[in-house]
């Protein structure tokens, strides 16, 4: 019967083939791996320069006006244009009071209301009169019409400030009629004011509706004046004379 001591030789001397081939060192085999500390003469790594911060944004504050600690309602109101401001026969359609507002107020927009309509919901002193060229008319041909509105507010500078900036720069904001078209329009001298407006052409129409407005400000006064037109008005206005109104307007309002 054979030795279990010579059974167990060949499998001893194999594992002392194995150790000995693992330690050998052999031309060509993987150097170590380097030692993680750094040697005294290494250059550190260059720190990476952080990515440009994005330009800010401009801000914009939806707060309402602050009310005027000087002008009362009625002191707005008799800065409204009157019959002598219009063209000859027009009527007063309505005087409104009390505050304005757009549901988003926002830089350029929505839907560039925030130049044609009001600016910013406000707390201010607030009085506006529209004028017809003729009465309430239930269906075509529609009257003309110009409006004034009138804020009283120590922030009229800021308002007057963001809506010159949207004028010049978002005139084509949000519109997203492919027929309605931002216009420009020639400001009456002498207001510092501000103007734009928009036109709308519809196929098998002769006359484009059409509006155009100014925004003028002097002290504690913000002032809009604004000419509308439908597809088929009793009246069309010449932008002379469109002028004419707006600087009577202005005239009054600001003095």
């Amino acid at each position: 019967m054979p030795s279990h001591r010579l059974a167990v030789l060949p499998l001893v001397a194999a594992l002392l083939l194995v150790g000995c081939a693992s330690s050998a060192e052999t031309p060509g085999s993987a150097s170590p791996e380097p030692s993680t500390t750094p040697s005294p003469s290494a250059t550190p790594s260059a720190t990476p320069t952080p990515a440009a911060e994005p330009a800010a944004q401009p801000t914009f504050d939806p707060s309402p006006f602050g009310p005027s600690t000087t002008m009362t309602d009625e002191d707005v109101q008799v800065l409204l244009p009157s019959n002598a401001d219009v063209p000859a026969g027009w009527v007063s359609q309505f005087v409104d009071y009390g505050l304005a507002f757009s549901p988003e107020p926002a830089p350029c927009g929505p839907g560039f209301w925030y130049v044609t309509g009001f600016p910013l919901e406000t707390e201010a002193a607030f009085a506006s009169i529209r004028w017809a060229s003729s009465g309430d008319v239930p269906a075509p041909p529609f009257p003309t019409g110009i409006t004034t509105s009138i804020w009283a507010t120590p922030d009229a500078p800021g308002a007057f400030e963001r809506i010159a900036t949207d004028l010049a720069t978002c005139t084509s904001a949000d519109i997203d009629d492919p027929q309605s078209l931002p216009t420009t329009f020639e400001a009456p001298a002498g207001h510092g004011a501000v103007c734009g407006g928009l036109a709308t052409t519809r196929e098998g129409t002769t006359v484009t509706s059409r509006t155009v407005f100014c925004w003028a400000s002097a002290g504690e006064l913000l002032v809009q004046v604004l000419y509308w037109q439908t597809f088929e008005p009793q009246v069309v206005l010449s932008d002379a004379e469109i002028r004419t109104a707006f600087d009577a307007a202005l005239a009054r309002a600001l003095g």
